[in-house]
């Protein structure tokens, strides 16, 4: 797919919209969960706070081809961010199911 490879780019972005913004992008498309599954998990330890969220919420979108990202995600339940422990309770609820 032609809008992944440019939107993985953008995860690595300086500005924390545009990583955000990117990780949204790739969990509404959610395809490619192979290589776009590890990108997002790397975003889970990103220092914005918009950015966790957001990559939390697209992992979930992947349901259980995102099951790599659980132990991560687990972790997340314990950010000090309340949007970003409730996001990852949410995205571990979608891939385990």
């Amino acid at each position: 797919d032609s809008a992944i490879r440019p939107l993985e780019k953008a995860l690595a972005s300086e500005d924390e919209q545009a990583r955000a913004g990117a990780a949204v992008a790739l969990g509404s498309i959610a395809r490619q969960p192979q290589a776009v599954v590890v990108a997002l998990m790397e975003r889970l330890n990103d220092s914005g706070t918009e950015t966790r969220m957001a990559a939390a919420w697209a992992l979930g979108r992947f349901g259980a081809e995102a099951h790599a990202a659980l132990p991560r995600l687990s972790a997340l339940t314990n950010d000090s961010a309340y949007n970003v422990r409730a996001q990852a309770v949410v995205a571990i609820d979608r891939i385990v199911r």
